[in-house]
């Protein structure tokens, strides 16, 4: 129903409501030339707030570091590389931990979930603060491996350790983990899930959850000690580099649906590296590019890739997972070249800053845009652009409510998405409980093996049924053969643009890269389709072009024509067929919203999916009659003179 005021006694419109819908078939156009415009001046590093510490007390991290234990590091490190074959690197840690005098357990693991199985162990230890209470601890974390970065990594840390230790300094305990993981990229993610199962553990998130214990998708042992609550928590590894003696410090902020680590942590590092080792720092594998002598970029790349690994990557690092469980947590790659001692100052540093926070961390921003390490837009400001995208979708719906003044419910848009949240769970429960691939089994009479009756077991994959099922368009079929009442049509637009709407608002809210890029592709494919059509020809034409723009073959065409931005969807290697490149989609959609809890697979199949599936109601030929005899009832009509009576 069209938006109405009190006026002189009598209802009227907005005169601005009207005005507005007379830019309604350019409103399209507009919205995307004000977006460019918009995020070209608000991503510029010149209009861009400058990077600052809101938490004073995060300053005692510029000390002094006094951290002098390089030697132990380079001992440890000669025993980790000469293990025997009988001895995990688990044991050789505990040993360390045991000759500190120092708490170190072992923590068990295993997936519970058919199609990821996984299992390791963690070990984690306790350092002590004395001048702690137990309400509060930091939290660091080493990955496990036997690579020489992963050796030089576990050694040093526990060089710290030892150090840390005769310290009486600190207010907070420390909470040491070592994930138990591979050394390659492609499979950090097994890091990432045993840290979850650690920190699922420690914060007793399963015992808040023990009715929904059949659901849980790890097994673990329990902590057997405990401290105080995880303020924040660091990652380090070696992953950064030295570029002709300049040293580079590659720093991971995203977390998972796009959380953003404290503004105030990611600064307190910046400067550190910056003041104190003279470091540059990368993020996104970008330099800044007035600090990088070799190579020139635009402005706006670091903005693109935080934009675009905010959307589609869900495990950036380890640190993804911290965010589930209120933690902030960034990963933090040293130069590889950095050595014992500058190892041990840099993580004292880092240590001491988190050691002096007075409150939790709460004063700075936690929704912001990166452009360098100088330079951030906040949610007040970048959201701006996704407000403009979405215009069109508004214009659009209430130009439809204003031609409807009934309201008939519409019993098939409810039975698209009870389909989409069906397709949903089926999916997620069977690679959950069955696997990445469904076998069948069928008995025939004919003999086997040794004279055993044979077996016939066809597996079908769950990704290409899933593909077959959601591409199909089951919308087009089903409207024909149900076709949609006239004036029903209307009524579907306005859901349809409505829900679009807010879907795109509330994501983008929440996670700004993938609200602005869905945006950027959904609203121009829902406003051209819920546009009227006189002409059958080019209804037919247009529901044509609807079963080529699924939201699945929108994704991959954007993967297949630009490769690297759905790195977090597709890992990267080699295809031998383009039917390789959904699937793999699929199963990492899936992977990660059953394992990690991603909401990519969820608003696929229960948002994009039953919209897209409703479009076809509207691009469909039907009798227009209804449509423009709503819209002449609505335009003012002449006044007619009343006509004379004859009097006898």
């Amino acid at each position: 129903m069209p938006i109405e005021i009190a006026k002189d006694g009598g209802i009227s419109r907005p005169k601005i409501l009207d005005r507005i819908l007379r830019l309604r078939k350019v409103a399209l156009i507009l919205a995307y030339v004000g977006a460019f415009f918009c995020s070209q001046w608000l991503f510029d590093p010149a209009n861009m707030e400058v990077t600052r510490i809101s938490e004073h007390s995060l300053m005692p991290g510029l000390v002094t570091p006094k951290f002098d234990k390089s030697g132990i590091a380079i001992q440890l490190y000669r025993k980790l590389s000469n293990l025997p074959k009988t001895k995990s690197q688990q044991q050789f840690i505990m040993d360390v931990f045991s000759e500190y005098g120092l708490q170190c357990y072992t923590q068990k693991w295993k997936s519970t979930v058919a199609g990821y199985p996984m299992k390791g162990e963690n070990v984690y230890g306790f350092v002590r603060g004395h001048r702690n209470d137990g309400a509060e601890a930091q939290l660091i974390v080493v990955q496990l491996g036997k690579s020489e970065v992963a050796r030089r990594m576990i050694s040093r840390m526990l060089a710290f350790i030892d150090y840390a230790r005769d310290q009486v300094y600190w207010s907070r305990d420390f909470v040491i983990v070592f994930v138990d993981g591979e050394d390659n990229n492609a499979t950090k993610e097994k890091a990432a899930f045993a840290l979850d199962a650690f920190l699922l553990k420690y914060q007793k998130i399963e015992s808040l959850n023990a009715k929904k214990s059949k659901n849980k998708i790890v097994i673990a042992d329990e902590i057997q000690s405990q401290t105080g609550a995880l303020i924040a928590g660091v990652v380090y590894d070696l992953s950064g580099i030295s570029v002709k003696g300049q040293h580079i410090v590659n720093i991971q902020t995203n977390g998972l649906n796009g959380q953003q680590v404290n503004l105030d942590v990611f600064n307190g590092v910046v400067k550190i590296a910056d003041s104190k080792h003279h470091s540059k720092v990368s993020i996104f594998g970008t330099m800044h590019r007035h600090t990088n002598p070799y190579m020139s970029f635009s402005p706006f790349t670091v903005p693109i890739l935080a934009v675009y690994t905010q959307a589609f990557v869900s495990i950036e690092g380890i640190h993804s997972v911290m965010g589930k469980y209120g933690v902030q947590g960034l990963t933090i790659g040293l130069s590889y070249d950095y050595s014992e001692r500058q190892t041990g100052q840099f993580i004292e540093e880092v240590s001491r800053m988190l050691n002096n926070v007075l409150e939790r961390l709460h004063q700075s921003y936690f929704m912001y845009v990166l452009s360098d390490d100088m330079h951030f837009s906040s949610i007040g400001f970048y959201s701006i652009t996704l407000g403009i995208l979405i215009c069109p979708l508004l214009i659009s719906a209430y130009y439809e409510c204003k031609k409807r003044w009934a309201w008939n419910p519409v019993f098939s848009y409810f039975v698209s998405h009870f389909i989409g949240f069906a397709i949903y769970f089926i999916s997620t429960w069977i690679y959950k409980n069955i696997g990445t691939e469904i076998v069948l089994q069928y008995n025939f009479p004919f003999v086997g093996i040794e004279g055993c009756p044979g077996q016939l077991t066809p597996s079908y994959d769950t990704a290409i049924i899933f593909i077959i099922v959601t591409c199909f368009p089951i919308g087009l079929i089903y409207f024909l053969q149900n076709p949609v009442p006239d004036q029903y049509v209307p009524n579907i637009r306005v859901l349809c643009l409505t829900e679009a709407a807010l879907i795109l608002s509330c994501t983008g809210l929440i996670n700004y890269g993938l609200g602005v890029l869905s945006a950027g592709s959904a609203v121009p494919i829902v406003i051209l389709m819920t546009y009227e059509s006189s002409q059958r020809a080019r209804s037919l034409y247009r529901s044509g072009v609807l079963c080529l723009l699924s939201p699945l073959a929108v994704i991959l065409l954007f993967a297949w024509n630009i490769p690297g931005i759905f790195g977090g969807l597709i890992p990267t290697k080699s295809y031998n067929s383009f039917s390789e490149v959904p699937t793999e989609i699929i199963h990492t959609m899936i992977k990660n919203d059953v394992v990690f809890g991603s909401w990519h697979f969820f608003l696929f199949c229960c948002a994009a999916w039953p919209i897209w599936t409703m479009l076809f109601a509207c691009s469909l030929p039907y009798d227009l009659e209804v449509d423009q005899g709503d819209e002449n009832e609505d335009e003012p009509r002449p006044k007619r003179k009343p006509k004379a009576v004859k009097q006898d």
